[in-house]
């Protein structure tokens, strides 16, 4: 349900958003026996909203809000079926990346990444580039990038991963296309910053910001700025510098409509809080994420909610409660194979 409520906000005007973000806080849970209608719903107003559209950007811009809220089994049908149709070599193009981001993101949630189906559809959209077309090759040279992202993370080497992403970085400068350069810039960001190098990491990602506001805000890069500089911050030890950070992060996910990624800013913005002694701001946040984890079916999103509740609940003196909470911790994680949690669940049990 959660998921439909944020698709809806991605489709209104600001003003409009924020009275349903209003409405939303209400926590009505009665409004889940609603949830097919809701998507009726945000389905023919996304139709109506984007009539005057080119029929491509229709069809990506719909899939993208459906990915975005967290319901992937219904972005990959609309985008497997939009394939299905005639289309230019440019549409399939953004078709096939916008559907390996989809399998990517069930990657996250599964603890499978990285996911062949991801590659497949990359490699699908390079194929059907055509040589004119600079705008579309530069897109997959990123796609190929956030896959090798996730594929070379065990050795932190990311070589295939960089040299994507500085290629993308070169051909959105020479477009022009600031929104897709700062994409590029930022995930070359995120690779320094998984190799250590938070200097650097910091400054792309200045840089990515300032490019991404040059073509124009979009308030869901601006999430994925403020929670990449969040933990900078926590890497390099500023903890304290880092919760306005998620704070932000986590705001401009909801008003994006981000649903799938809320969670996950939610969990970081509640573990921070927790790690410096501020457990009683966390609750309402892990609550949020919680939620969300079971709307989507995210096992991952589950498992790293459920860890941070019982520590919530231990720092809080509530033991039988942090008890039950871990060892669903426990269970979650290992239904998936995450053998990191369920060990910190388990020493967590052990020290209660």
């Amino acid at each position: 349900m959660q998921s439909l409520r944020w698709s809806l906000t991605l489709l209104l005007p600001a003003r409009s958003q924020q009275s349903m973000l209003r409405f939303i806080a209400t926590g009505n849970r009665h409004l889940m026996l609603l949830r097919p209608l809701l998507k009726t719903i945000a389905l023919f107003l996304l139709a109506t909203w984007t009539c005057a559209a080119p029929a491509d950007e229709q069809q990506v811009a719909e899939i993208r809000a459906l990915r975005l809220a967290g319901e992937l089994k219904e972005a990959q049908a609309l985008g497997e079926q939009a394939l299905g149709v005639s289309q230019s070599s440019a549409d399939a193009v953004a078709l096939h990346i916008e559907l390996a981001r989809i399998h990517d993101r069930y990657g996250l949630h599964n603890n499978t990444r990285p996911v062949a189906e991801a590659l497949e559809h990359v490699e699908a959209a390079a194929s059907l580039v055509k040589a004119s077309d600079e705008l579309s090759a530069a897109r997959v040279e990123l796609a190929f990038a956030n896959y090798y992202y996730r594929a070379e993370m065990a050795e932190r080497e990311f070589a295939t991963a960089i040299h994507h992403a500085q290629r993308a970085i070169e051909m959105f400068t020479a477009l022009e296309d600031w929104h897709g350069a700062a994409d590029a810039v930022h995930m070359l960001g995120l690779i320094r910053m998984q190799q250590g190098s938070y200097d650097e990491a910091r400054t792309l990602f200045d840089e990515s910001l300032a490019m991404d506001i040059k073509g124009g805000r979009r308030v869901f890069f601006t999430g994925e700025y403020e929670r990449h500089i969040a933990f900078v911050d926590r890497f390099t030890g500023d903890m304290e510098a880092a919760i306005p950070h998620f704070k932000r992060s986590l705001q401009a996910r909801r008003e994006a409509g981000a649903i799938d990624a809320g969670l996950f800013a939610a969990v970081a913005l509640a573990s921070t809080l927790i790690e410096t002694g501020r457990a009683a701001e966390a609750g309402e946040h892990l609550q949020y994420a919680l939620d969300i984890a079971n709307d989507i079916g995210s096992g991952y999103g589950t498992a790293i909610t459920l860890l941070a509740l019982g520590q919530y609940h231990s720092d809080t003196g509530q033991l039988e409660e942090a008890r039950e909470a871990f060892e669903q911790a426990a269970e979650a994680a290992r239904s998936i194979g995450i053998a990191s949690i369920e060990r910190r669940a388990n020493e967590a049990l052990a020290a209660l």
